[in-house]
């Protein structure tokens, strides 16, 4: 019997290189420069080497919505990643069109790097038609309805 795992994701994965790219203000994860698997070439074989097969690359809230991190980790996967997009509220369909084309399958809207009337606005109703329309087609998008609803949960 082997003792690897023959299917393994890492479905919570953060791309940071910040010594290529630099964070926007101060909020978000941070890593230190230092640490020398924060690079798109060395990820994927460090993922290997610790038994993980593929992985879900969440965007890392410390870049805005700068997504070249968690792009450049998608290129450089060789097909084994995917990623989830930060994301303004009035970004134009072009941009989910091209996203979507480099490997974005999800949008995330950080509800702790937002201002708590985010899903108050008017807005998010194009938002989330256009992340359905677009990245998420055929998946879950959540409804803007959905969305307000829980923002009144307080």
């Amino acid at each position: 019997m082997s003792s690897t795992i023959p299917f393994a994701v890492d479905s919570h994965l953060h791309a940071h290189w910040p010594q290529k790219y630099p964070y926007s203000g101060n909020t978000g994860s941070r890593v230190d420069v230092s640490n020398l698997a924060a690079s798109a070439e060395l990820l994927f074989p460090t993922l290997l080497a610790s038994g993980g097969d593929t992985a879900l690359i969440i965007h890392p809230g410390a870049y805005g919505t700068d997504n070249r991190a968690t792009l450049d980790a998608i290129a450089a996967s060789n097909g084994r990643a995917k990623g989830i997009a930060g994301m303004k509220m009035d970004a134009g369909e072009e941009e989910f069109v091209d996203l979507k084309s480099k490997g974005i399958v999800g949008v995330r809207v950080s509800l702790i790097h937002t201002d708590s009337e985010t899903f108050s606005r008017p807005e998010v109703d194009m938002f989330l038609a256009r992340c359905e329309s677009t990245i998420l087609r055929g998946s879950f998008c959540g409804s803007a309805n959905l969305a307000t609803d829980y923002s009144k949960t307080g």
